[in-house]
């Protein structure tokens, strides 16, 4: 049985409700590009409604039966026949509880996991956590969507195609996922800073906390802005679970030096800091550099260079590159001895 035909409808009426202007725009989607491959998507699936409440379908076999032998006049309609058991895989991401929407968030545990981050899942608040599940499910949904209707119709201007290439050969759960892993670790430290008293404002491109097709050109502020009484911090925090240390730099060996993956608009802002919250035995960070797992690591931008590696923190080709005197003079926080540092003690690490 695939489901009753009241769970199949509701389904269904999710899927055409994610096709609505306002949640393309909350995407970053312009609603001129995707126009055609929206009113495609929207017509097959309202065929798709009847077609099942008409023809009292509420079996898998039942279903294949009726649109094998349903000769459609309907150009539109023609061009998404091949492509029921794509709307049948949205379909279960949408219904509750199902095993498909289940798997899709296994993919944001796995990637705490990766990085090291996994011991958190207990601190976050459970209400947290199913707004991420539930935006992970249905961006994968909208998104498999828009991918059917552009390959049913054959559209040749294809807004999401830079996403696509983005993704490579994962799955779209799996893709967004990662980024949702990073909101995660994010909230934990917000909410473990506001229970000490500060005040957070969100700003930047994920205040929304909603998954955009399109990347903005513009990335925006800071994420993160932290208010105690006069005192301002923007900050921008960084999951990580993959450092290395470079056997050379520049032709100069025995460097010293630990480089991480970092996106070059998170230091731009040069009043700001980058929080680097490296994760507990990561899976990406050898053994003998063991000192650096679980350290939330504070640093000013306007100490990093610029692709000079003569500073103990330089920035070169969307890596950050931090010296081992510089880890080691900071004495950087573990999160156990972060959580229990009064309001005052933090803003002084903050301030470091």
């Amino acid at each position: 049985m695939l489901c009753s035909i009241n769970e199949f409808k509701k389904a269904i009426n999710k899927a055409l409700i994610l096709l609505e202007d306002d949640v393309l725009k909350s995407k970053n989607l312009s609603l001129e590009d995707v126009c055609h491959a929206v009113a495609g998507i929207k017509h097959y699936l309202e065929f798709l409604n009847t077609s099942i409440k008409d023809n009292q379908i509420n079996d898998y076999e039942a279903l294949i039966r009726f649109f094998s032998s349903n000769k459609t006049r309907d150009k539109t309609l023609s061009h998404f026949m091949g492509y029921l058991g794509q709307i049948l895989d949205v379909i279960q991401l949408l219904k509750p509880n199902t095993a498909r929407a289940k798997n899709a968030t296994k993919y944001f545990e796995k990637n705490l996991t990766r990085t090291g981050h996994a011991f958190l899942k207990k601190e976050i608040n459970s209400e947290t956590r199913k707004i991420l599940d539930k935006e992970i499910i249905e961006s994968a949904a909208l998104y498999i969507m828009l991918e059917i209707s552009n390959l049913a119709l054959g559209n040749s201007l294809n807004p999401i195609s830079s996403l696509r290439n983005s993704m490579g050969d994962r799955l779209p759960e799996e893709y967004f996922s990662e980024l949702l892993a990073g909101w995660f670790v994010e909230e934990i430290f917000i909410d473990k800073l506001k229970e000490k008293g500060f005040e957070i404002e969100l700003s930047g491109i994920d205040s929304s906390r909603k998954i955009l097709f399109k990347r903005p050109r513009n990335m925006g502020d800071a994420d993160i802005l932290i208010i105690n009484g006069r005192l301002r911090l923007k900050i921008e925090l960084q999951r990580v679970g993959n450092a290395s240390k470079p056997n050379r730099i520049d032709n100069n060996p025995n460097t010293n030096y630990y480089k991480t993956y970092l996106k070059e608009h998170k230091i731009r802002d040069r009043n700001a800091k980058t929080i680097l919250w490296i994760g507990d035995k990561p899976l990406r960070i050898r053994q003998s550099n063991s000192f650096l797992y679980d350290k939330i690591c504070v640093i000013n931008n306007h100490d990093i260079s610029i692709n000079s590696a003569d500073s103990e923190v330089f920035f070169r080709k969307e890596n950050i590159f931090i010296h081992h005197n510089y880890v080691k003079r900071k004495s950087f926080l573990s999160w156990d001895e972060f959580k229990i540092k009064s309001i005052e003690e933090v803003i002084s690490v903050l301030n470091s």
